[in-house]
């Protein structure tokens, strides 16, 4: 068990987001401790105020693997199992927020929702058929797009589940009551979803996004996963990306001495000419990832401000969001890659608002340092928590064949446990 898993014990919701399991480079066995760990809690009474689960997207990667996959490999099924042992669990409860790479987002998602939603769990359950009908929470009742953690004046607490905007405005929902008992906090309104909604690339991206998930192909799958996730992936995220991410007004100096103490620690020699091919890929790099932060950022935002907030408005709900906290990008407000500083400390509490609505993101299970997640606690105040693993974990968490396992056994004994 992973010690550095840690929950705070006034937690009433955790959520999480993008753990994509099935898809290269995420943290899986991680993210298998934390659930363990959290049943744990939950048993011990350590973890008692604890409520409810929330997942907001991207949990399942159907674009990068198959439901079938799910239930043959031994770590994703034993995630199955801690699921379905939190969703049988009394007075507990398993809420998934759909994302883009497990139903398709193209044109209005809205009128499909809820078709796209009963397509991915009949593929699910007919699986689960297959394997005896091992799993129960795969039901339309604890998966949706939109759900909303209200507590109002009665200081009741609970989940309000949607697959529309205008179910929002229509009040057509699901309500599960969180029956907390300890005193929170009055006239909290937290929009909790994927994300995607504000992605202002949606249009474009949901069109690969679609292909790759109607491709049922697992052999087309492992191909794509590897080229995206395991190649480009894996050298995009190599020490002089990170370069790029000094952005000041005294970037380029920055990038010089950076890239100088980098070949110096590193021990590497190069000449003029590679000197100025790196300087200049280096360079266009940080400005490729700077237009894209700067679409991101302010893109998000836009879209929550003169979009999404708008629609709601128009269709008749008018209530304030005090909250909106999700995922799909990967990462926290701003993206940093400074790491155990003073001034990665400030940055990782700075949060953004729109209005009087203040925007979280969960952060991420995949290509990143550290996951995170979310936890909302019975006072009503929100921890962002980061999880450093004590064990780096072998290159990915992709079910290995059997030559690759007897090398993780010698590298790793407690492989087998």
């Amino acid at each position: 068990m992973d010690e550095s898993i840690e929950f705070n014990e006034n937690a009433m919701v955790i959520l999480v987001s993008d753990i994509h399991i099935g898809a290269l480079r995420a943290s899986i066995s991680l993210f298998n401790e934390f659930l363990k760990k959290l049943i744990i809690g939950l048993e011990d009474g350590s973890l008692k105020n604890l409520k409810a689960l929330v997942i907001l997207g991207d949990c399942f990667d159907l674009i990068m693997d198959t439901c079938q996959n799910f239930f043959e490999y031994d770590l994703y099924d034993q995630i199955l199992r801690n699921f379905n042992d939190l969703h049988n669990r009394e007075g507990f409860h398993l809420v998934f927020a759909l994302g883009n790479h497990e139903v398709s987002v193209t044109g209005d998602y809205d009128s499909t929702f809820f078709d796209e939603k009963k397509n991915l769990l009949d593929e699910f359950n007919d699986v689960n058929k297959q394997f005896n009908n091992k799993y129960s929470f795969f039901t339309p009742d604890n998966f949706a797009q939109y759900i909303i953690l209200k507590s109002g004046d009665s200081q009741e607490t609970e989940l309000i589940l949607f697959d529309t905007k205008q179910q929002i405005a229509e009040g057509k929902v699901k309500t599960i009551p969180l029956e907390n008992k300890a005193p929170v906090i009055k006239n909290t309104n937290i929009l909790l979803v994927h994300g995607f909604q504000f992605d202002p690339n949606l249009e474009f991206y949901s069109t690969v996004w679609d292909f790759s998930l109607k491709n049922k192909s697992k052999i087309l799958k492992d191909i794509a996963d590897g080229i995206w996730n395991g190649v480009f992936k894996a050298i995009y995220s190599k020490p002089m990306r990170r370069l790029k991410h000094l952005l000041s007004k005294a970037r380029n100096k920055i990038i010089e001495e950076q890239t100088e103490e980098y070949l110096k620690t590193h021990q590497i020699t190069i000449g003029k000419v590679e000197r100025k091919e790196l300087d200049e890929i280096i360079n266009n790099l940080c400005e490729m990832d700077h237009y894209r932060d700067k679409m991101k950022d302010n893109g998000f935002k836009k879209q929550v401000k003169h979009q999404f907030l708008p629609e709601l408005k128009k269709l008749g709900y008018t209530k304030q969001f005090t909250h909106i906290i999700y995922g799909h990008t990967h990462r926290r407000w701003p993206r940093t890659l400074f790491k155990k500083t003073f001034l990665r400390r400030f940055i990782k509490k700075r949060i953004f608002k729109v209005g009087n609505t203040l925007l979280f993101n969960t952060g991420a299970w995949q290509h990143v340092d550290f996951p995170s997640l979310i936890e909302i606690n019975n006072d009503g105040t929100i921890n962002f928590v980061e999880i450093e693993p004590k064990i780096r974990e072998i290159i990915v968490d992709r079910p290995p064949s059997n030559a690759v396992k007897e090398q993780l056994r010698q590298k790793r004994p407690e492989f087998e446990k």
